[in-house]
């Protein structure tokens, strides 16, 4: 109509409604995010692999020693025209959410650790969704800096030191 009311007639009547009492102005966002791909750059091969089944199965990302780096590409499910822009996070890691513009992330050189990896969309009216994709990541320390490693060698550096101190003296 003229107003802006709108009519659909059916075998049961006649609807109407202004479309304006749909709009609600929350400021949550209720869109999942999605994972799209996921690779990573595995060291023993020397290859950029794409490990998105394993990732979506597991729900969890293991870094072993010397995989250099790895890219989550996701996307905030709001079908919207307008681009939407993200941020994550790394609990354990960062202080504060990192914005990017790209529906990706490139991350490499994270020390050895556990981590909760935290991703959320914005879409354009700068509203953020309430659902975040929640991934664990585990970078795995060289063998070299395991406790019981470190222990071992001192150890054995201590015993060779006492032998050889022994050997000396007697000679």
């Amino acid at each position: 109509s003229k107003g802006g009311k709108f009519y659909f007639g059916g075998m049961d009547g006649v609807t109407s409604f202004f479309p304006e009492d749909f709009i609600h102005e929350s400021q949550s966002l209720d869109a999942p995010l999605q994972i799209l791909f996921y690779n990573q750059f595995i060291s023993k091969t020397n290859t950029l692999t794409d490990l998105t089944g394993e990732l979506l199965q597991s729900n969890a990302i293991v870094l072993k020693p010397g995989d250099k780096f790895f890219t989550l590409r996701f996307r905030l499910m709001n079908f919207e025209k307008e681009k939407p822009s993200y941020a994550y996070r790394f609990d354990g890691y960062d202080a504060g959410w990192n914005n990017v513009k790209e529906n990706s992330i490139r991350i490499s050189n994270l020390p050895s650790g556990n981590y909760t990896l935290h991703i959320k969309g914005q879409n354009h009216q700068g509203k953020w969704s309430t659902r975040e994709l929640v991934i664990p990541v585990t970078v795995q320390a060289p063998f070299y800096q395991n406790p019981w490693i470190i222990a071992g060698a001192t150890g054995g550096v201590a015993i060779f030191a006492f032998g050889f101190f022994r050997w000396n003296t007697r000679k």
